[in-house]
């Protein structure tokens, strides 16, 4: 679980140091290309999301239980 972690950690800023390297301008959110700062914002949302969703599983149980 941890490699898989860490290797999306990797990918996650490899790719993103790419986008600000080519100064990249397809970001959506204003017309100005990708910083070093909306790499992280978008890398740790993800991640804060992905974990989130990881933990509902123990809530739906108990929700269909309590039905």
């Amino acid at each position: 679980m941890f490699c898989f972690m860490f290797l999306d950690y990797s990918l996650g800023f490899w790719y993103g140091s790419k986008l600000v390297e080519e100064g990249a301008s397809e970001n959506v959110f204003s017309s100005s290309s990708y910083t070093a700062g909306d790499v992280i914002t978008i890398f740790f949302s993800i991640m804060i999301g992905g974990f989130s969703l990881g933990q509902t599983a123990p809530c739906l149980k108990s929700f269909a239980e309590g039905k």
